[in-house]
């Protein structure tokens, strides 16, 4: 062999030592770059590490996780082949799936200094805008503030000027009515539409504040319209100052269902609400002489003590009012007064009168009311008293009479007849004076002062009897009294002879 062909030899072989240098050196600097961004399958996908602690029963298991990683092995070497890539900094920038970048330590603190100066920012950014943002609130803050403010001094201007009448100067009268059960609202309402008051409102907080809200009273007033808010409560508290007021005229005689009739013919009161409070206690406490009745008897309670007379009432009052003012006018004519009555040293009243005479007030009105009915006039109510109370003596005697007749502590009277007859079935039997001794249940209607002192202070007769003779146009009733019943029949013949 020549010795150019050992140099060419020589040098084919430093060739190929070379390429395999060179291609050594490549394939370990791939198997570097592999080595250093190899999926590790001890990880999960997120970081967290695998416990390697298996069983020696699970060889299997291990023998596939050694041919995964082989694999994975394999296929990042392929991938890198692919993609040729020289320059580890730009393989250590690619993030995929199951491969994680090693932060180093300058860059996580590269990572929090930009972080940090972010947050910064962000709070110098808000800090400054929450300040801007402040000044337009104190801006608005004030002026809302002078606009209430302002609003709130017209606002209490008017309403002092309202309080104190300044600008209502018009002395003229209004009609204002005010309805049963009215609040405050609706009385401020009323008075505003009537021109008395400016704002309703103003006038009602200051009777709320005044606690006078609830004592107006219902009625139609005649209340002129420059009157500042206290002198309204007050003309409006007061009934005298009231023009729904109606006169009433109830004669003697009359029944509790009379009396109440008229009041609700008149609108003074409820017909149905006034009977029931005449049957029950309401007025015990108030008046002491009607706790001792025995209302057992009869019908209403308060039947003899509604003293007829003339009163004013006011349109739509309470009954309770209107009773009370029937029940005080009867103590002031019978408790209340006293005079000078024969063989008794000190004045003394109806009751104490009664009481000498051992009648009860109670027994001395049921009397009366019988004297009342039966009597032509003032007169005759004396001969009546006279005839029945003769007749309640002889209650002693068994009935009899000084003439020898019985059955003359019946009193018979023809006017209880007919107010027993309106009566209910199971009160009747205290008012058959045919059948019952002595006086009836109770008053068969209210009995005027006169017919009460006839009662106290009859005629001195000795008759048993009476009767009239009906009136005409011309001529008043004319009575007759007798001793015994022959004397009555004659008297009765003149009467039914007179009549026809």
């Amino acid at each position: 062999m020549s010795e150019n062909n050992l140099n060419e030899n020589n040098l084919n072989e430093n060739d190929l030592n070379e390429e395999e240098s060179l291609e050594h050196q490549l394939e370990e600097s791939r198997r570097k770059k592999v080595e250093s961004f190899k999926v590790n399958f001890g990880d999960d996908f997120f970081g967290n590490t695998v416990s390697d602690d298996i069983s020696s029963d699970s060889g299997r298991t291990e023998d596939l996780n050694k041919t995964a990683e082989e694999d994975s092995i394999s296929s990042a070497s392929e991938f890198f082949e692919s993609a040729a890539v020289d320059n580890t900094e730009e393989i250590a920038s690619f993030s995929a799936v199951g491969v994680q970048h090693q932060f180093t330590n300058e860059e996580l603190k590269e990572q929090r200094r930009t972080r940090k100066a972010a947050e910064k920012a962000e709070r110098k950014r808000r800090k400054i805008k929450a300040k801007r943002n402040g000044h337009i609130f104190t801006l608005f803050w004030i002026l809302l503030v002078v606009v209430v403010g302002v609003s709130l001094g017209k606002f209490g201007l008017v309403g002092a000027n309202d309080f104190l009448a300044i600008n209502r100067t018009d002395s003229d009268t209004v009609s204002v009515t005010i309805p049963k059960n009215a609040d405050i609202n609706e009385i401020s309402e009323i008075l505003q539409d009537r021109g008395v008051i400016k704002n309703s409102f103003f006038f009602e907080i200051y009777s709320r504040l005044t606690k006078s809200d609830k004592d107006f009273n219902q009625g139609i007033f005649e209340i002129p319209k420059n009157k500042d808010y206290e002198a309204i409560v007050n003309f409006l508290q007061s009934n005298s100052n009231r023009k729904d007021i109606v006169t009433i005229q109830f004669s003697e005689g009359m029944t509790v269902e009379d009396i109440a009739k008229k009041l609700s013919d008149e609108n003074v009161c409820d017909y149905e609400a006034f009977l029931e409070l005449c049957k029950g206690d309401t007025f015990d406490e108030d008046y002491d002489f009607l706790a001792a009745i025995d209302s057992g008897k009869r019908l209403y309670k308060l039947e003899g003590y509604l003293f007829p007379d003339t009163y004013d009432f006011y349109v739509g009052e309470d009954p309770e009012d209107t009773i009370s003012r029937f029940l005080a006018n009867f103590k002031s004519k019978c408790i209340t007064e006293k005079v000078k009555i024969s063989g008794y040293d000190k004045r003394v009243n109806i009751r104490k009168q009664a009481q000498l005479q051992g009648f009860s007030l109670d027994e001395i009105i049921n009397l009366a009311s019988i004297i009342q009915k039966e009597s032509a006039d003032d007169t005759d109510m004396l001969y009546v008293s006279s005839v029945l109370r003769n007749r309640l003596d002889t209650l002693e005697d068994g009935g009899y009479s000084s003439y020898g007749e019985y059955n003359l502590s019946l009193l018979q009277s023809e006017a209880v007849y007919y107010y027993m007859k309106k009566l209910p079935k199971n009160m009747q039997k205290y008012f058959d004076t045919e059948k019952v001794e002595g006086l009836p249940g109770g008053a068969i209607c209210n009995p005027g002062i006169s017919a009460i002192n006839a009662a106290l202070n009859p005629k001195d007769t000795d008759y048993y009897y009476f009767c009239h003779k009906s009136a005409t146009e011309d001529e008043a009733a004319e009575p007759y009294y007798a001793r015994t019943l022959d004397e009555h029949n004659y008297n009765l013949s003149l009467v039914k002879t007179d009549d026809e």
